[in-house]
């Protein structure tokens, strides 16, 4: 039988909202599960640890890609692999744990020249906070900004209220391009507040601020990404009425 056949009962089944988060309990009870079986055969603990690392809501789809990546695409491969660990070579797994990016050699700016960039944005609150931790910096050029936000897989983590939300996700995609020394990228974190038709605040958010060669945009880096001019409102936020931003930290 192959693996995902074996795991149809951790998909769910129920319409649009529900389903959603009806398939949240299902990613949690596998990650229960596949855990439990780790109590006592040690194999199934290395595969808990090995789809942990890759997805942490544990999504069947991550489980069955984890498990093919192994070679074991049937319960009759994984049931072999989980008593004898050392005989799986990990090299494909280990492919699969971060995408790196390919970029052409980036134009490099001042630190001022960004400054003046940042400077000129619209919706920039009158207190706002703006701190550079670089001399230099490396211009993300038109062309290639959507594919570094294609290429991060926010999927990966799990939204957790306070523990890992919107500023952490933001910390995250940073420390994914530091890792790639494009730590002075022109890609930053960025705070901003959402007022409604009233002029009443009805969200504040934390995202990523990325300067082009020719553009400056707001960007989600969770698991759906979006991106906007960073003077216009987030589609993220329609359904709480939010028709003007202003920003009121940046960090680069």
């Amino acid at each position: 039988m192959l693996i995902k056949e074996g795991l149809k009962n951790y998909y769910s089944t129920l319409p649009l909202i529900f389903g959603i988060v009806n398939q949240k309990e299902l990613n949690k009870k596998l990650k229960e599960d596949i855990k439990t079986l780790g109590d006592t055969i040690p194999g199934y603990k290395t595969l808990w640890n090995l789809i942990n690392n890759y997805d942490v809501s544990f999504h069947p789809d991550s489980a069955v890609k984890i498990c093919n990546s192994l070679g074991c695409e049937t319960y009759d491969k994984l049931g072999k692999w989980v008593l004898d660990p050392n005989i799986i070579e990990l090299n494909n797994v280990l492919e699969l744990k971060v995408n790196t990016l390919e970029l052409p050699e980036l134009t490099q700016i001042t630190m001022n020249e960004l400054k003046t960039r940042i400077d000129s944005i619209p919706n920039l609150a009158n207190d706002v906070e703006i701190t550079y931790a670089d001399t230099t910096y490396q211009v993300v050029p038109e062309s290639e900004f959507k594919y570094i936000l294609e290429s991060f897989d926010g999927s990966r983590y799990e939204y957790i209220p306070e523990q890992c939300d919107c500023d952490d996700f933001s910390r995250i995609f940073r420390g994914w391009l530091s890792k790639q020394n494009y730590g002075n990228i022109t890609i930053g974190k960025c705070w901003y507040k959402g007022f409604d038709k009233d002029d009443k605040m009805v969200i504040y958010h934390s995202v990523i601020a990325i300067v082009t060669d020719e553009n400056i945009y707001g960007a989600e880096p969770q698991s759906k990404l979006r991106y906007w001019k960073i003077e216009e409102p987030s589609g993220e936020f329609w359904s709480k009425g939010v028709v003007r931003t202003e920003i009121s930290r940046l960090e680069f």
